[in-house]
């Protein structure tokens, strides 16, 4: 399936995709590109999802622990 890169670097995910992995308007997810320059992108399930997918990138993770989770609330409400 091939979808076109629009304005702004969007693209639409085909709704027989979003379907099959349950992708709703407002859904938070990852974007990764791998060593083979593959773009990955996963649905997020919630925010120990998200927790674990940026734990460990930080450096100062576990100082930033408690106020990083009230961000990432935040984030995934806009």
């Amino acid at each position: 399936m091939f979808v076109r890169i629009r304005r702004r670097g969007t693209l639409t995910i085909p709704s027989e995709i979003r379907r099959k992995v349950g992708i709703k308007e407002g859904d938070v997810v990852e974007v990764e590109l791998t060593k083979e320059g593959v773009i990955e992108l996963r649905k997020v399930k919630d925010l120990d999802s998200v927790r674990k997918m940026v734990e460990g990138r930080l450096p100062q993770w576990s100082e930033l622990e408690g106020a990083a989770d009230k961000l990432l609330l935040k984030e995934m409400k806009n």
